[in-house]
């Protein structure tokens, strides 16, 4: 073999070593994920889900509210921000993409004998213009209106389409996260709060709406009184992995994770 076919050959071997090389060593990846806390139980199921196709891959997930999943975003300190309220003010270089529809939920205590309020009642209600239990068709004495944080996505769709753009009492108790909510309705029986689906659980009770029950069938449709959609915000030009990230979620292995807790979208 000439010196020609040796330096070739080298050059091949070489080649051949560095692509195996490359091959048994991929770069584990970390998407960074922060924002509305109604967004944590979807987003933890898309995270496992996702992780299922992509080992490599992890969804590292923080709360905290919609305004500041923007605020990190636009930041460059997260890469993927929850919203649960797409009708706040986003800067120019940011896009938003839909996965869900979710239902607001009233819940009460289990004990509590109320089952259905009309949304004027509803807003009667966290308005403090009704404040005993009998006035609704319940029992008991005074109604405790449990909120939200200013800055709470979740409360600021409620005070716009129940509130009509008015805001709830301010004899309220405000809780950080809708998980505080919950558990502050299920100790208290005199207590009325606003969650989304997602942390529906046996502890309270979730009253139906104008008649209509926070499923994620009704969610999906719209047919629920308190419905709005859950979006994550991204640069507009989002990096490779987010961007796959994305397009799973809304495509039909994530639309089918969606679908056990939320309104499908697709």
């Amino acid at each position: 073999m000439t010196w020609r076919g040796l330096v070739v050959m080298g050059c091949l071997t070489g080649l051949v070593c560095g692509c195996a090389a490359a091959r048994s060593t991929p770069t584990p990846v970390t998407i960074r994920v922060a924002g509305s806390t109604a967004w944590l139980p979807l987003m933890h199921d898309l995270a496992a889900a996702y992780r299922a196709l992509q080992p490599l891959v992890t969804l590292e997930i923080s709360g905290g509210d919609s305004a500041l999943g923007v605020r990190l975003v636009a930041e460059g300190q997260t890469d993927l921000g929850m919203l649960s309220d797409t009708a706040i003010s986003l800067p120019a270089d940011l896009r938003v993409t839909t996965v869900a529809r979710d239902a607001v939920a009233l819940i009460v205590h289990p004990a509590n004998p109320l089952t259905d309020l009309t949304l004027i009642q509803a807003r009667d209600v966290f308005a403090g213009r009704l404040s005993r239990w009998e006035a609704i068709g319940s029992s008991g004495g005074t109604i405790q209106v449990i909120s939200r944080e200013e800055g709470s996505g979740t409360r600021a769709v409620f005070e716009r389409i129940v509130m009509g753009g008015r805001r709830v009492t301010p004899n309220a108790l405000v809780m950080p996260t809708s998980a505080a909510v919950v558990e502050w309705v299920a100790d208290h029986p005199d207590a009325i709060g606003y969650v989304t689906m997602g942390y529906l659980d046996g502890s309270v009770k979730a009253l139906t709406l104008e008649g209509t029950a926070s499923t994620p069938d009704n969610a999906a449709t719209a047919a629920y009184p308190l419905t709005r959609e859950l979006a994550l915000v991204v640069p507009s030009s989002p990096s490779p992995h987010v961007a796959a990230f994305l397009e799973f979620a809304v495509g039909p292995s994530g639309q089918a994770v969606v679908g056990g807790r939320y309104g499908r979208v697709h």
